[in-house]
């Protein structure tokens, strides 16, 4: 029975992470942040200044030629990537969709 009320919990979770985004343009991202622990970066200047210069040089070069980018992550530490991965097998499980993250271990 407990088993099953986590479950329920879980999916009642992932359907508001889509209701969020679908009918208020909240984005999942801003709501996994919130469920999920751990430490979450978004933004480029947590990188490596070394690596940092070639993504910025690479992601001017790809906006110069008309694609739209977006950084959803520069850095998640351990407890934020397996938080995700738990959520992203639940989501691909009951709903067909596919998760945030196909990656069980952060770097």
């Amino acid at each position: 029975m407990k088993l099953i009320k986590i479950a329920m919990a879980i999916f009642l979770a992932v359907v508001s992470l889509y209701a969020l985004k679908s009918f208020f343009g909240v984005t999942a991202s801003t709501v996994t942040t919130l469920m999920c622990g751990g430490e979450h970066v978004r933004n480029v200047s947590a990188l490596d200044p070394d690596f940092r210069t070639k993504v910025v040089r690479i992601m001017d070069d790809l906006r110069k030629a008309g694609f739209e980018l977006q950084v959803s992550s520069a850095y998640r530490s351990q407890d934020h990537q397996q938080c995700l991965y738990r959520l992203s097998r639940f989501i691909e499980k009951y709903t067909s969709r596919s998760g945030f993250t196909k990656l069980k271990w952060s770097c």
